[in-house]
């Protein structure tokens, strides 16, 4: 399913999300504002949010509190997996 297409309404709410490799420019455009409130509806406070994707090619990171990050080398890339706490 598209990450546009998600809704609290249909699914419910989380307490963990994890994206991965799919919040690239040739996904989902210039619609990052979009792809924020989209997870925040989702998301239960005090739920974790874990996001893994190419450091070079993401480098926004999202409205919550950071609460660990690592880089490392995968297949010539430089990934980098966050925990965020809502």
């Amino acid at each position: 399913m598209s990450l546009f297409n998600l809704s609290k309404k249909a699914l419910g709410s989380f307490n963990l999300i994890v994206i991965t490799g799919v919040l690239y420019k040739q996904y989902i455009g210039s619609s990052s504002a979009l792809v924020n409130l989209i997870i925040d509806d989702l998301l239960e406070p005090g739920g974790y949010l874990v996001s893994c994707h190419i450091n070079e090619w993401l480098m926004s990171s999202f409205p919550y509190n950071r609460v660990d990050a690592s880089l490392y080398n995968y297949r010539g890339y430089t990934h980098k997996l966050e925990v965020y706490k809502k």
